[in-house]
């Protein structure tokens, strides 16, 4: 699923609630802008708290610039 041809798929598992914080912060190196966010945004539905994801994936999410980030 992190390296499917198809955008969509890549963003449903960065949302996936019942996927560990580190198989999804994998996609925080995604060229596409819309994936890196529902990373960010976490997953959903957001029925409690949400495990973090790894500081060193925060770390990238928040440093990164958008125009380094390839649009699909």
């Amino acid at each position: 699923m992190l390296a499917h041809p198809e955008q969509t798929v890549r963003r449903a598992f960065a949302r996936n609630r019942h996927a560990a914080p580190e198989q999804r912060g994998r996609l925080v190196d995604d060229p596409d802008a819309f994936v890196c966010a529902d990373l960010a945004a976490g997953p959903r539905p957001r029925l409690n708290r949400a495990e973090p994801l790894p500081d060193d994936v925060l770390e990238i999410l928040l440093t990164t610039r958008d125009e380094h980030r390839r649009d699909q």
